[in-house]
Formats: structure tokens, sequence, C-alpha cells
């Protein structure tokens, strides 16, 4: 009896209880609480981009490194950068069940694995999904390659918005030009692989319209919650929400107070993402053949979707401020409608309201949508945010398979979400000027769906506390990786851009300096300095020297105060150092500006804008500064070229010295490069040699001004003089510079 009269008494009304945390907006990612910014009339670009850990220390490493934009910085960054980790993920990058165990079941199985539960069946099953393809190839967008993506491997994803500028194209499939340069960066020095991209956009709201149009022509995100209190408050429903409905951490509106304290889950949340094809020439088709006398094609669309397609409600209120107690029986707005559906706006008998979402998905395909022909992929790519998947987006997920939450039968789906069942008629009925009107919904869906993921979304500070959550159960820090054992190991590690950061970092751990078979590794500050200030006493750079002698001859590079290699008590040394710093930073600018200026016109074609080949414009500049000051190229014994690596080809500038600075100054060049820098270096040199009594190398300032300092010397020693302080600039600067452009590109 007990039992019975406990389990048939009315619930209480959620209780209020105190948070333990103050949502602060610089705490938690971009995109939830607010909505991208973007200035009226321009279109929001973005890309969701699937990553899988290849380098489980290196990706954690730069994962707290701050990649992801905070709410409170986004108005000024572009793009703008959310992170998300899926579970699989999480066991990737190395957490211990001990905090694996913290989340929830239906984030542990995975969207997949919940198809049963969600109502993704038949055509929505998971066997039938057409699985993201592989189509970022060599660091750039591309047709397919290979077998589309599978969903357990994806780790990472990340979102990138930026907004559009004038002139800028890249609605449709592919990425914004901007964005495929921050996409490019992703994969390197991150430990994270890209597998598929997936575009996407928002198209500026038309005027009087509070947010963009879908590819069925409907206003989309309308009524979305807000954490804040609205001013002045609505008199009939009202979008606020307590913060627990989106983050973790916080106490929720369905009585849950706030939870203990947790490094990683406290201000994260939940991400859900569907992709979502659509058919909108399917759906004007079924409007079209339910329009009749009295009952308009814009009539049909607003009773499918429960809204206007301008977002107005069928209830004539204005805004949002609005729910259904005046229709009941849903002869204004459907019961079955999509709107109502997911959210009839009233509370459950405990007082408790419906779930909500934060939805800041985009549309994906080309510009045009309602009317467009089905054979091209169009659709949204839905994505939203909550506290709870199972019971905030699975509630609201099973309501469009054929839930009850407006009273209606579970045989009546979604009409553009329902699943058609084969040999089933799929028959939506309304009410209209009196009288019960229905819509075919043919057979065939209006809306696939073509995969989805679950993922966690963790604040800042947790992912900058990523490395140390992940610390192995039962152990202090995690172990060293292993190390290479020989010197073609460590050579190979030390010149792979994706391993070197990993290298170096074990040489620090070491505490900075690491005996190897490939040689000494010092990767201190203070340890660098050491070796960097010695005089030649223990450490040399006479290796430097004899590559140089081997090539372009030796120059004053290469040698140190004392030992074998000594050289540098040459009294000529400083005379030269001063005539080429006598070229002041004002001359080099003005001088690189105005040959950029006479260079750049012609690489774009002549065109007001173009797509420019930074690497290009800087080789062609770095040209025209070696001809001005040192008289080479001059076009017909050195010509303006870039670098190849045939051993016998005529010289050119910079190529055959960006070839001889890699032999140069690498510290074990391979026998494949030293055999095509050392042969290019001996005919460089003995062009120079040529040169020197060339009106063009007369004329040249700096070389006139370097052999002077240098005083009476032979043709020979002038030329590899010449010959070596070139290859210390264009090499040098070319490299410094690309360095520079890749790291603007990673940040």
């Amino acid at each position: 009896e007990p039992e019975i009269s406990w389990l048939m008494q009315r619930p209480q009304a959620g209780r209020a209880t105190p948070d333990r945390l103050h949502l602060d907006p610089a705490a938690v990612q971009a995109g939830i609480l607010a909505p991208f910014n973007r200035p009226p009339g321009a279109t929001l670009h973005g890309a969701l981009v699937l990553l899988r850990v290849e380098d489980a220390a290196l990706a954690r490493a730069w994962l707290a490194s701050a990649p992801a934009s905070s709410e409170a910085a986004a108005a000024g960054l572009d793009p703008v950068t959310s992170v998300a980790l899926t579970f699989p993920g999480l066991v990737a990058l190395g957490l211990p069940a001990s905090q694996r165990q913290k989340f929830p079941r239906e984030f542990i199985d995975g969207m997949e694995a919940r198809a049963g539960i969600l109502g993704d069946v038949r055509g929505n099953h998971p066997l039938a999904w057409t699985r993201p393809p592989r189509n970022w190839v060599n660091g750039a967008q591309a047709a397919p390659v290979g077998a589309p993506v599978d969903l357990a491997t994806v780790h990472v994803l990340i979102q990138l918005r930026t907004v559009g500028r004038a002139g800028e194209t890249g609605i449709g499939q592919l990425v914004l030009p901007r964005l495929q340069a921050a996409i490019l960066a992703l994969g390197f020095g991150t430990g994270l692989a890209v597998l598929a991209v997936q575009a996407g956009h928002s198209l500026p709201p038309r005027q009087g319209e509070p947010q963009p149009r879908n590819k069925f022509g409907y206003v989309d995100g309308v009524s979305q919650p807000v954490v804040a209190a609205a001013t002045p408050a609505p008199q009939t429903w009202r979008d606020e929400v307590r913060p627990g409905e989106l983050f973790l951490g916080y106490a929720n509106d369905r009585g849950d107070g706030a939870p203990a304290a947790d490094p990683l889950l406290d201000d994260g949340s939940f991400l859900v993402v569907r992709k979502l094809r659509m058919y909108p020439e399917r759906l004007e088709q079924r409007v079209s053949s339910a329009v009749r006398p009295g009952l308009s094609a814009d009539t049909v669309r607003a009773k499918l979707m429960g809204r206007h397609p301008n977002g107005r409600n069928l209830q004539g209120a204005a805004g949002n401020d609005f729910d259904y107690r005046q229709d009941a029986t849903g002869s204004g707005c459907p019961l079955a409608s999509h709107a109502r559906r997911c959210n009839p706006r009233e509370p459950r008998a405990d007082g408790v309201m419906p779930p909500r979402l934060m939805r800041r998905g985009l549309s994906y395909g080309h510009e045009s949508g309602h009317g467009s022909n089905d054979r091209d992929d169009v659709g949204l790519l839905f994505m939203a945010y909550n506290a709870s998947i199972a019971e905030q987006f699975e509630v609201l997920q099973r309501w469009i398979a054929g839930g009850n939450s407006t009273g209606l039968s579970a045989a009546q789906d979604d009409p553009f979400l329902g699943v058609p069942e084969p040999g089933t008629p799929r028959i939506f009925r309304f009410e209209h000027a009196g009288a019960v009107q229905r819509v075919d919904l043919g057979p065939e869906p209006l809306v696939s769906l073509q995969w989805g993921l679950y993922a966690f979304v963790p604040s800042l500070a947790a992912l900058k506390a990523l490395p140390a959550l992940c610390v192995p159960d039962g152990k202090a820090a995690p172990a060293p990786l292993p190390l290479p054992q020989s010197h073609a190991g460590w050579k190979a590690v030390l010149e792979d851009s994706a391993s070197r950061e990993v290298a170096w970092a074990q040489v620090r751990l070491a505490g900075g300096v690491l005996p190897t078979p490939y040689g000494l590794l010092v990767g201190g500050q203070a340890q660098v300095q050491t070796v960097l200030q010695d005089d030649g006493s223990h450490f040399s750079t006479g290796g430097y020297g004899d590559r140089m002698a081997a090539s372009i001859g030796r120059g004053f590079l290469g040698q140190d105060d004392v030992g074998p290699a000594c050289g540098h008590a040459q009294p000529s040394v400083e005379r030269v150092n001063a005539a080429i710093e006598a070229l002041s930073q004002a001359q080099a600018y003005d001088e690189t500006l105005r040959i950029t200026a006479q260079v750049l016109p012609t690489l774009m074609g002549h065109k007001k804008a173009a797509t420019v080949d930074l690497e290009r414009l800087a080789g062609l500049v770095l040209a025209g500064l070696c001809t001005a000051w040192f008289g080479a190229p001059d076009g017909t014994l050195i010509k303006n070229g870039a670098r190849c690596d045939d051993p016998a080809a005529a010289p050119v500038c910079p190529g055959h010295l960006v070839g001889m600075s890699r032999y140069v100054f690498a510290p074990d060049p391979s026998v494949t490069v030293s055999g095509i820098a050392a042969p290019q270096g001996q005919s460089f040199t003995a062009a120079i040699r040529k040169l020197l009594h060339t009106p063009a190398m007369a004329a040249a300032p700096l070389t006139q001004a370097i052999l002077r300092a240098q005083g009476d010397a032979p043709e020979q020693a002038q030329a590899e003089l010449i010959a070596g302080i070139m290859l210390g600039f264009p090499a040098t600067v070319l490299g410094h510079l690309l360095t520079l452009l890749k790291l603007n590109a990673q940040t």
C-alpha cells in the first residue's frame, strides 16, 4: 500500500536549487550562449572538420594551447573556432577510465548505437547512412578518395566560422578559401589528421525576418533558449532557461541541483550533429498536390511547419510571446506540425517545461534551395547544444519520430523528418476553413539522415587541463615516448615536421641536453646559449665550412675563433661585416617595396584582384633584390628561378641558393641532397666569377662595397666571398618568411 501511494502521488514541481558556479562567457566555448556575430546583410561561412588523433601526446598539448575561442572573445576573432571530442576521441587521447566513467551512457554509446531509441529506422538507420567522404587530400579539399569515413574513427570535431567579405564566393560544397588555409594548419604539429570537411553557410535574413531561411524556404532558428532573463518579461511564454540546460556543473530546469565540482565536466556541453539532406523539389510537389480552391500553397506550407515561411506564428501573436492554450485542438496550429510537436509550449504535470536545445546549425549545398532539383545535395548540418543528450535531444527526437508530445497517436510522425514505411501511406491532416484537409506526403522522405555524432564540448579550462587529466590511473605522470635507438631513426624523427616537436619535447624533459646516436641534442635556452657562445673549444661550426668548401667555396661562415676551423682572425672579416651593415633598414625596405610593386601586377595577371602564391612572390622579390645589390641574377649567366633537383642545371637565383642552404646548414644532409647541392654550388660560384668584371656587377653597390672591404684578393676568393654572402640572404629570408606565414595560418 505505501508503495502504491507513493507511485500514484502527483509529482512535485521542480525545485529551485542554487548554482555552484557563475556562468562566465570567458570560460565557455563560443557559439553556445550566443549566435556567431555578423553584420547585417553578411553571409556566415563555416566548416565542420572531422579529425583523427594520430599522436596522443602532441594532440593533448595542442588542444591545451587554446585553439578554441571563448564566448567572451569571439567577436574579435576570425575565424571563430570551437572544439568538440567524441567518446572514442577521449579514449584515443588517453583519458583514463576513472575520468571516462563520469560521462553519461548515451554519450558513451554514441548516436549509431542509439538508433532504436531515436527512431532512426528504415532509411535513417545507420546501415543506410551516407557517411562523410574523405574529401581532404594532400592538404586541400578534393574529390572523395577511398572508402567513406568510419565515424568510430572520428575523434575531434572542429568548427570554423567566419563572416563573408564583399566579392567573396564560397557557397556550395567547397569550403571558403580563407577557411581552407585554417584547415590546412590543423594537420601540422597538432597530432591530428584531417579525415573530412563539411562546408556550410548561413545566408543573411531577409528584410523584416528574424532569422535566415533554410533550404525548404522557411525561416529557421526561431525561439531559441536564453540563459539571461528577457527584458521586458514576456506575458505568455518565456525562452529563459537555467544554465544547467546548456552547461554541465549547474542546476537545471528539471529540479536537479548543481553536481559536485569537476575540472573536466564543469562549463562543458554536449553537441549533437546530424547531417540532414533535404529534398525541396519533393516538398514543392507535395504542397502543390494539396492546393485547391480556398487552400493556397502558403497555407499548406504554414500548416506543415506550424509557422508561416517568414517565421510568423499561426496564433496571430506578435513575436514569440505565445502558447497554444487557446488552440487546444490544433485548429490553428496542427498538433502534428513540426514546430508544435518539438515545442508544445506547455509544462508537464510536474511543472517542468519541455526540453530545449540551442541550435547552431548551418545550411549546406548551393545557395538556392526552395524549388531546387533534388539531385543536388542540399540540406541542414544540424548542430545543437544541450547538457543532457538523453533528457533533451533524445526526447525531442522521439517526439519527431512519433512520440505524443501533443497527445497525438504515435502513428503520426513529423511531416518533414518522419521516416516513411514502405506500403504505408503518410497523410498529414489539418483543419482549415472549418474542414479537414489532407496532404499526401508521398512514399519518399522529405528529409533523410546522412550521418550523425555525439560530442563533448569542454570548457576552455578543461582543454588546458587535458594533459594533466590524461594521466593514466595509478600513475603520477605519462611515460616518456619511446626514443629512436639509431642514427637513422633520430634523423627521420628530427626531419619530419609531425614528429619533430615531440622529439624536442623529450629533449627538454631530459633537462635540455640529450646524447643520441645522431649527436648531442641541445634544447634548453641556457644550454643553447652556451653552445652558441662557445669559441670552438667544445663545439664547432666547422661542418658548415667543410660543406661550403665542397660546394660554393669556403667563406667566413663555418669557422671558429680557435681550433682546426679557426678563421675569424682574418682582418677583413670586420670590414666586410661593416660593409653589409651599412645597408640600412630604410634602404632595404624602400628597395623591397619598389621591386614588389614591379613584380606584383605581373603575378596577378594585371587584374584588380587575384590569388597570389606568396612563396613565388617572395622568390621573385628576393631575386630582384639580389640583382639590385649583388648584380646577380643577371638573366644570362645566372637566371631568375626556383629550386630544382638537377645537379647539372644552369645557375638560378634564389633556387640554387635555397638548395645549397639546405645542404650547408642541415646537421646531416642526405647523400641525395649532397649530390645535388655540391655541384650546383660550384657552378653558381663559377658564374659569379665570370660576372665580376661585367657592367652588371660593377654597378652593384653591395658587391663593390664588399670587394673593397675584402682588399686585394684572387678572383676565386672574391667569387667565393660574394657567393657565400648571397647564400646567407635569400634562402634565409625565404625560410623565415614561410615559417611566419605558417604560424600565422595556424593561429
